[in-house]
């Protein structure tokens, strides 16, 4: 929820900031509105002031009147006329406002010269500028948009900026609702993993244990028809398996880590191990652990516990007859079996739990146990058929960091 009103706090002072963004923009065109309508009728007045001079000055070339006093009079105001702001804005009289211009100082010096016949005719052409200047401003309608910002472009423009804030705001609340929708989607996902994983970690307790107490029964057979001594370091072995595993599993139920890496040899712990994997295999099966040589950076309790959900995962698929070869080289292990091997249709739901293929003396726990030991580690695990038959189960381990 905390999420949620981060998002709306955010949200609504995008608004105030839109609004704001928004109403500045239209005091702005607002004030260039004012501004582009007074030049607009400065230039009316001074066209009409120009075309009035003009009209005085050819009346006095025409009758003799005072041409020293009409003359500067005309000059003055056309010079004026060039230099007002409203034409900088209006592309379309760009080249007629600047020709008259020019025109306005060959007027004046025409008129210094007192060459008074060149000087009507030029008079008459900036008579025709000054009339389409007037046309233009006073008749044209499309001289509007490019003057200035209309009242109905400002209303169009408030309109358009409510329409984009109504659009936004429904966008935002949609975007919002939705992720509200995904968050409560995956503390719901959370809640249900979180309860198969209670479900599994208890389930694993049972098999674990079952796994061991099967070979306890074994070294217990094997002590009663054979060495008592010998037997006895094997059971006695088992259970210490048993007790750290019980601790661990007591640690990762507080939600403590239960991994504790540590690098050594994997054909020192295997040699090690032999008797109790050899008990967890039985008499029939021949198990091969030759290929297994260099460093590994894993947990040993766990290490063990991989390979005795492996090698009993193999035993009861070949039906407690076979051989089972362990391969482990550069942070790759491979257990293969002389078993049937692995259906495509299983392979996909092989590491799911409670998923077996065994029936009702199956758990479908091991598999999954061992996947999620290795995932914990950040390894892989995968299970394939050999070519020539057979399952291999292969794990990648991590390396350690240097």
């Amino acid at each position: 929820m905390n999420t949620g009103k981060w998002i709306m706090g955010l949200f609504i002072c995008g608004l105030i900031a839109l609004s704001g963004v928004l109403y500045r923009l239209v005091g702005e065109l607002e004030t260039q509105v004012e501004q582009n309508s007074r030049w607009y009728g400065e230039a009316i007045w001074q066209i009409s002031q120009t075309e009035r001079a003009l009209q005085n000055l050819r009346l006095a070339l025409a009758t003799g009147g005072d041409i020293g006093l009409y003359g500067p009079i005309y000059i003055g105001q056309g010079r004026v006329l060039p230099n007002m702001p409203v034409f900088h804005n209006m592309r379309f009289v760009d080249d007629a406002i600047s020709a008259f211009g020019r025109n306005i100082e060959e007027v004046a010096r025409l008129l210094a010269d007192g060459d008074f016949q060149s000087l009507a005719l030029k008079l008459d052409d900036q008579r025709d500028q000054l009339m389409e200047l007037s046309v233009k401003f006073a008749v044209r309608s499309d001289i509007t948009p490019e003057l200035f910002k209309s009242q109905r472009s400002l209303y169009r423009m408030w309109v358009a900026g409510l329409l984009a804030l109504l659009i936004c705001s429904l966008i935002a609340c949609i975007l919002f609702y939705d992720q509200l929708q995904r968050m409560q989607q995956k503390r719901a996902e959370a809640r249900r993993i979180n309860i198969e994983r209670i479900g599994l970690f208890a389930a694993g307790i049972v098999h674990e244990f079952n796994t061991r107490l099967s070979a306890l029964r074994w070294a217990w057979d094997r002590a009663v028809i054979g060495d008592p001594m010998q037997e006895s370091v094997n059971a006695y072995a088992l259970l210490n398996h048993m007790s750290d595993l019980t601790d661990r599993m007591l640690l990762l139920a507080r939600g403590s880590s239960h991994l504790q890496m540590n690098e050594f040899l994997f054909d020192d712990f295997v040699l090690q191990e032999e008797a109790v994997l050899m008990d967890i295999v039985g008499p029939d099966i021949e198990l091969d652990m030759s290929g297994c040589r260099g460093p590994i950076w894993f947990d040993r309790v766990h290490l063990r516990s991989v390979l005795s959900e492996a090698l009993a995962n193999a035993r009861d698929a070949m039906g407690g007859r076979g051989k089972i070869v362990l391969h482990y080289e550069n942070n790759l292990l491979t257990i293969r079996d002389t078993g049937p091997g692995i259906k495509i249709e299983d392979r996909d739901r092989c590491f799911e739990p409670s998923y077996t293929t065994k029936g009702i003396n199956g758990t479908g726990l091991g598999l999954a146990v061992i996947q999620s030991i290795i995932t914990a580690a950040e390894g892989s695990v995968d299970l394939t058929t050999h070519r020539q038959g057979g399952a291999v189960l292969s794990i990648r381990f991590k390396a350690r960091e240097v």
